[in-house]
């Protein structure tokens, strides 16, 4: 009889270790589920929230009001998700929906005093937590390069990903 097996263990068959999607995936989460317990028992507020923050506190930096259709996108969740998620953010008065002049279907948001300040408090436990996991296991100098090989994948990969996809779909298997 025929033992199954996974789609890790069938990969790890086929290229010897696992494989880095794989593995950033569940470093990823890892990361994400321990930091989400941290920023809501340090900050109260959850990881979606910070991220959601940080993007429109940069956002007012430069000026800028954001889409409710580019947000969902640079939190990579969906316009769904992201309406409940900016709901919760406006009933603790930490963002404001606005509509776009130019376009009245359009919904903008932009961070309050309130939210850019609960942002800034929550700052230095991200930063701790971050530097806390990440410090014990890797080097300064390890660090430093990891994050420039990951910087260097996210700028280079919507343009790999594009030609990638055309090639692939010229091709024949």
């Amino acid at each position: 009889m025929l033992e199954a097996k996974s789609t890790q263990e069938i990969l790890e068959g086929i290229i010897g270790r696992k494989p880095p999607l794989v593995l950033l995936r569940r470093i990823g989460e890892m990361i994400a589920k321990e930091l989400e317990s941290y920023l809501q028992k340090t900050c109260g507020i959850t990881l979606s929230q910070f991220a959601t923050l940080a993007i429109l506190y940069h956002a007012m930096g430069r000026g800028e009001r954001i889409p409710l259709s580019e947000l969902a996108e640079n939190l990579t969740v969906t316009k769904g998700n992201v309406t409940g998620l900016i709901d919760r953010l406006r009933a603790q008065k930490y963002v404001r929906r606005i509509r776009d002049r130019n376009d009245r279907r359009r919904i903008l948001v932009t961070i309050t005093p309130e939210g850019a300040a609960k942002f800034e408090s929550s700052i230095p436990h991200h930063k701790k937590f971050m530097q806390s996991v990440i410090g014990a296991i890797l080097t300064h100098e390890e660090r430093t390069q990891l994050h420039r090989l990951l910087k260097k994948i996210d700028e280079k990969l919507p343009t790999v990903l594009k030609e990638v996809k055309n090639k692939l779909e010229t091709e024949e298997v």
